[in-house]
């Protein structure tokens, strides 16, 4: 940076000689007798009497009294010197300032260039890029023209590519919309599942101490089991690995594979023995079948007889409600024709006349169902009959069987045995469903004899509150 030189203040400059020097400082003037004034910058006479001692140390030893022609500035240094020098060096640093943001101007506008040209390019290459791939296309249907010579076919490609094109593009699109569902379905799954993690969480700490231990112990065992099953999932799909590379080899070798499926036809075979065997095994003697099937005879009797002291039972109540309909209805008819007139009464009696269709409904159910218990009650019996009649000569055809001991069974006993054994399983299976129909009959009629006692003491509650208000009616 260039160093200006400090101004001169105007009204402090020093009186000048009449040979035009300036008059120094450290003499005073002289009178006006013609001598010059001395000044520090005059030259030293030689006939000036200079002693030795006298001479000033310097650093290179002992010298002359040189001049002090270097002194032309300024004298005084005082505030006006100063403020002239600090104008100076304003002066030089807005010049420097005003030279660096020249340069900052510029680089801002290199700077944007430097953008807008590099932008300018990415755009060029990019087009080149589009270009280059047009050209390779352009080439690739002049090759396919030059090797081929027919547009028609060309155009049928690029069709048949466009449409490709398009399904694939159709295709992309419904992934990308089931790809979005299955991800807002991921998120009300987590969301849901982090509430119920919420909700056994707080169901935990609010549990007891020994359920609280408990679930621990079950938490754990959970862990241990998920664990092994991953374990053993491992090494299934290790083993599926190595049975399917194992396939692999052999199959360029016929006789492996032959090998190979016969080993699975004796795993099979076996496997069919081993349940054979154990059906072998569940299947009972004759002995213990014929007792189970006396047992299950008896059962079937005593259940019968059960089931016969019931509906008997049931008749005579069924009697004794209808005498007490009767009644009640008789009542209930009166009460009605006598509260006919009686506003305040009118609710209740639609309630009653409703409750007591019901009840005639009702009945009707149990009438019919009594009406028919007859004929199902002999049909099952006789199925019973049959079945027993079946036994005993299944019983007895085993008997002969185990007679013959080791003549060993022939075809027409054979034959006959398993048609006797067939018929008898039918008749086992008719009886099975007629007595399981009879017993859904025999819970429904209880279900609805139930429901009619406590219709039945609801009507009587009833009867009583109406006899009670008739009779404040007759007392009003």
């Amino acid at each position: 940076m260039s160093r200006a030189v400090p101004p001169i203040s105007r009204n402090l400059q020093a009186p000048a000689t009449s040979t035009g020097r300036p008059i120094g400082t450290a003499t005073r003037l002289t009178t006006a007798s013609g001598q010059r004034p001395s000044s520090r910058s005059g030259p030293l006479g030689s006939n000036m009497r200079i002693k030795v001692e006298d001479a000033p140390m310097v650093r290179g030893g002992l010298g002359g009294i040189q001049n002090a022609g270097g002194l032309g500035g300024r004298q005084v240094q005082d505030r006006t010197y100063f403020v002239g020098l600090v104008r100076s060096k304003v002066s030089d640093l807005e010049s420097e300032i005003q030279r660096l943001r020249r340069e900052s101007e510029s680089f801002t506008e290199d700077n944007k260039q430097y953008f807008a040209m590099s932008k300018a390019a990415e755009d060029l290459s990019q087009q080149i890029e589009i270009f280059r791939n047009e050209l390779g296309d352009y080439n690739m249907v002049i090759d396919r023209l030059q090797t081929t010579g027919e547009v028609a076919e060309l155009k049928k490609e690029i069709a048949d590519l466009t449409a490709h094109n398009h399904q694939v593009e159709s295709s992309i699109d419904e992934i990308y919309l089931e790809k979005q569902r299955k991800e807002q379905r991921i998120q009300r799954l987590e969301s849901d599942l982090a509430a119920e993690k919420k909700k056994a969480e707080r169901v935990l700490e609010n549990m007891n101490p020994e359920l609280k231990q408990r679930y621990t112990k079950i938490k754990s065992t959970s862990h241990h089991f998920q664990t092994q099953m991953d374990t053993m999932q491992n090494e299934i799909t290790s083993l599926e690995g190595q049975m399917n590379k194992m396939r692999e080899q052999m199959s360029g070798a016929v006789i492996k594979q032959e090998a190979l499926s016969l080993v699975e036809q004796i795993y099979e075979l076996e496997f069919k023995r081993d349940q054979l065997s154990n059906e072998s095994k569940s299947i009972l003697t004759p002995d213990q079948e014929r007792q189970k099937l006396t047992q299950q005879v008896k059962e079937d009797n005593q259940e019968i007889a059960a089931m016969d002291k019931q509906i008997s039972e049931l008749r005579e109540r069924n009697e004794n409600l209808k005498q007490n309909y009767d009644n009640d209805d008789v009542q209930a008819s009166l009460l009605v024709a006598q509260q006919s007139k009686s506003t305040a009464a009118a609710a209740v009696d639609d309630e009653t006349k409703q409750k007591y269709l019901e009840l005639k409904k009702r009945e009707q159910h149990i009438d019919e169902f009594f009406s028919t218990y007859e004929e199902t009650r002999d049909q099952y019996l006789n199925d019973v009959k049959n079945v027993q009649k079946s036994n005993l000569t299944l019983l007895a055809l085993i008997s002969r069987t185990l007679v013959k001991g080791d003549q060993g069974i022939s075809r027409d006993d054979y034959t006959q045995l398993k048609t006797n054994v067939d018929q008898h399983e039918a008749e086992k299976k008719k009886s099975n469903d007629t007595l399981a129909i009879l017993a859904e009959q025999h819970r429904k009629v209880k279900q609805d004899y139930a429901k009619v006692e406590t219709l039945d003491q609801k009507l009587t509650e009833e009867l009583k509150e109406l006899k009670k208000q008739y009779a404040k009616m007759q007392e009003d």
